[in-house]
């Protein structure tokens, strides 16, 4: 017998904002973008009598730039910021109900995340004020880096309801988490 579909969902949502600032005189530029992404797809059917599975797949994606730049009086400083982040799942949840007090649940999780970064800044700061700001110099930083972690899990449920009051649910769970740089 095959099984009676109750729901498909699928959504998609984007998001994006971007600020601009652009001062020419002692130069003051500033560029902020944001833009995310993100898909799921969820798929609900019933096998028999009480046996209900979800399953879902997802993806978000979130892109941020930020550069800049200030040398008010030649007092300096320069930024700049880029983040990328991925997201990917896929997700199975199975329940069964035996009877009005008694139900089963299990399932799996595979989320994988992939983020990188790029950043680098620059500062100046020589002026007289640098000892209130305890500033003693020059200075630069560069970081580029890229994680990628996985995270996997399993579960299982067993809910049972004795009296109006009182249910007991007993389970166990296992969550895997690894990360690669």
């Amino acid at each position: 017998r095959s099984p009676r579909v109750i729901r498909e969902r699928g959504s998609r949502s984007d998001d994006a904002l971007e600020f601009q600032e652009q001062i020419d005189g002692d130069r003051k530029l500033f560029s902020t973008a944001y833009d995310a992404t993100h898909l799921w797809l969820t798929h609900e059917a019933i096998f028999g009598a009480g046996l209900l599975l979800e399953t879902s797949a997802y993806e978000a994606k979130v892109e941020r730039d930020r550069r800049g730049s200030e040398l008010e009086e030649e007092a300096g400083f320069s930024i700049s910021d880029r983040r990328d982040l991925e997201v990917r799942g896929l997700r199975q949840d199975w329940s069964l109900q035996r009877s009005p007090l008694h139900s089963l649940s299990w399932g799996t999780e595979l989320r994988r995340f992939d983020v990188r970064y790029d950043y680098h800044a620059e500062r100046e700061f020589d002026s007289e004020l640098r000892r209130l700001r305890h500033d003693f110099g020059s200075d630069s930083t560069a970081f580029r880096g890229r994680f990628e972690e996985r995270h996997d899990s399993l579960y299982v449920v067993d809910r049972r309801r004795w009296a109006a009051p009182l249910t007991v649910e007993l389970g166990l769970r296992h969550d895997r988490y690894s990360q690669n740089r």
